[in-house]
């Protein structure tokens, strides 16, 4: 790790990195591979794998036929995020590229295998206590609070 910056903690913030010197535009002063990924919610069709968006219907995974670019089929290491166990679970169910399950189900199975990964997610802060405070999340609460009696008018 770099020398140029310090990991600090603070209830409010979490970790977080120090500067201990000046940097230079454009400078890279860290990087990490990431924990855990998975698509947005609101996904176009995205490779589970890769997260890029896949152009044609043809590229699905040949087990779950969930999508799975043409560069991920071709691969012939096994794939870091869609893995068999994953690919199983999602062949069984029938709802078919619900990207919003995709986080959760990985974040899961992390917990259950008490992994490494999840050792280092659990240990994450969420600023939920921050958010609440700020105008555009209450807004927003607001406004799923409306539409949620809206809908339930319709029932």
């Amino acid at each position: 790790m770099s020398s140029n910056f310090d990991i600090k903690f603070k209830p409010e913030l979490g970790n977080h990195l120090i500067s201990t010197s000046d940097f230079t535009v454009g400078e890279v002063i860290f990087t990490e591979e990431p924990t855990l990924i998975g698509p947005n919610h609101l996904s176009p069709d995205v490779c589970l794998n890769c997260l890029k968006c896949v152009a044609s219907s043809e590229e699905i995974c040949s087990k779950c036929s969930w999508c799975l670019c043409r560069d991920c089929q071709s691969l012939n290491n096994p794939l870091e995020w869609h893995d068999p166990v994953e690919c199983e679970i999602l062949a069984s169910n029938d709802t078919k590229n619900i990207y919003d399950s995709i986080l959760p189900l990985r974040l899961l199975r992390e917990a259950l295998s008490q992994t490494r990964k999840w050792d280092k997610l659990k240990n994450l802060v969420d600023h939920y206590q921050s958010l609440i405070r700020k105008e555009d999340f209450k807004r927003m609460v607001d406004k799923v609070i409306v539409c949620e009696k809206i809908s339930s008018l319709n029932t």
